[in-house]
């Protein structure tokens, strides 16, 4: 019998470890839907998940199918709903968009809520982006946030990562795409029947939170305040920096305004003139995450008030096993001192649907303080099928599968640790870093 070469066993099982990619759908938790699997992935990297309201995602859907009908080749794609209170959306790839439940709360009708929808068909049509290269640039983003302060991070990869991700949505594409989806939107949007004021409500409220962050940028902290030597680094601050997210949310909205309305003069009159269809629908879901804008305050006794206003609200059954809620409460808990509820919500989240990579890695932190092998095995192979394989989480995985002995993971962990020493010596040298430590008594630091 011929003996097969180490290098390309390991490369096989590296590759039956991934699975095969036969169903690349999974099901939305509380509804009839599903999304692309990979997408849900990318989104879990960026610590965000989707809103499972039935009666919410048929809403955005009806609006998406609406606009496709208008289109030559109609898309093979869906619309999703992430937990995010701000005004966002964003494309993840050919196959899904994204709207965040705080775009919902205030558009004012359905006519703004499909302009942004039909901004972002644009992107799909149009293949401005791949998941694929949000995943990894978010991922690296995060390991420098990460690396800035020693290797540890935040409780949550918490406001660095969002950071990172909120650069990376609203920086992905050129000014000239940006333009482009414009000049789309009007005319899809007239051939389907909504108004041209949507468009322009939704470009004018885009510029006023573009100028909220170019001025809470000129008061806020810096990167690096006083040299490195002295360790005065905002992780949150650079990882903006990076991503270039304070610099400019979206295009200048009095030059995206001009653009739009110049396409529309190309119209025929009555198409200009079409009246509002109607006002945007109200969901409980919605309502309570727009709510949930009452945890971000950097002054404790707001935040004490606003914890208390938030956890008076009845949570929406579509949102109490949201893993994202979980992870803002426990985070908001553990900012304000209420150790007890930290906890409480740290083990909710566990029992959350699409968990998120932050949730994971909370849960290998309990493996490993418990000293339980099967439980950092189950969490692992839990992992591999929820979110796949996570850069963010690799060196902590590297770590554990030497400390306890898990010889198929450790030949995986020590693959993919190897690949990044060629594209990422980051990731490769916190991996080294980690598992040097995986023999000691104290193990890694989780928490510095």
């Amino acid at each position: 019998m011929r003996l097969i070469p180490r290098a390309l066993f390991a490369a096989g099982l590296l590759l039956s470890i991934g699975g095969c990619a036969t169903n690349m759908s999974r099901p939305i938790q509380g509804t009839e839907y599903t999304a692309y699997k990979p997408d849900l992935q990318t989104m879990a990297e960026m610590d965000r998940s989707l809103v499972g309201d039935q009666a919410l995602l048929s809403y955005v859907r009806g609006i998406l199918d609406k606009l496709n009908a208008q289109l030559p080749k109609p898309c093979e794609c869906s619309i999703v709903v992430d937990t995010q209170s701000g005004y966002e959306a964003y494309t993840l790839s050919s196959r899904t968009i994204v709207v965040s439940a705080g775009l919902i709360a205030q558009a004012e009708t359905e006519d703004e809520l499909a302009a942004i929808i039909a901004h972002e068909l644009s992107h799909v049509v149009n293949e401005d982006q791949e998941g694929t290269e949000l995943r990894e640039g978010l991922a690296f983003l995060a390991r420098a946030g990460d690396l800035a302060t020693g290797g540890g991070g935040s409780l949550l990869f918490g406001d660095a990562i969002e950071a990172a991700a909120q650069g990376l949505i609203y920086n992905r594409w050129d000014k000239e795409e940006e333009l482009r989806a414009d000049r789309f939107a009007v005319n899809l949007l007239a051939k389907a029947g909504y108004s041209q004021n949507g468009l322009k409500m939704a470009i004018r409220r885009l510029s006023a939170y573009s100028q909220d962050v170019l001025a809470s940028k000129s008061q806020g902290p810096k990167c690096v305040d006083g040299g490195f030597e002295k360790k005065n680094i905002n992780v949150t601050a650079c990882a903006s920096a990076l991503t270039g997210a304070d610099d400019t949310v979206y295009l200048n909205g009095k030059d995206r305004l001009k653009a739009a309305i110049s396409e529309m003069w190309n119209l025929d009159r009555e198409l200009r003139r079409l009246p509002v269809v109607a006002e945007t629908r109200k969901f409980e879901s919605v309502e309570y995450l727009y709510a949930m804008n009452s945890l971000v305050s950097a002054d404790k006794a707001a935040l004490i008030e606003g914890l208390r206003h938030v956890e008076s609200l009845p949570v929406p059954k579509s949102l109490e096993s949201n893993d994202v809620i979980a992870n803002r409460l426990f985070m908001s808990s553990v900012l304000v001192g209420d150790e007890k509820k930290a906890i409480e919500y740290l083990f909710k989240s566990f029992d959350s649907d699409h968990r998120t990579v932050a949730t994971y890695r909370n849960l290998l932190w309990i493996a490993d303080k418990r000293q339980d092998r099967d439980l950092v095995e189950k969490v692992m192979g839990e992992m591999r099928k929820d979110i796949g394989w996570s850069s963010r989480l690799l060196p902590y995985e590297a770590y554990l599968a030497k400390r306890y002995g898990l010889n198929i993971y450790e030949i995986e962990t020590t693959l993919r640790c190897a690949s990044n020493l060629a594209k990422d010596t980051g990731v490769y040298q916190k991996c080294a870093e980690f598992t040097k430590k995986s023999k000691t008594v104290a193990g890694i630091d989780w928490w510095p």
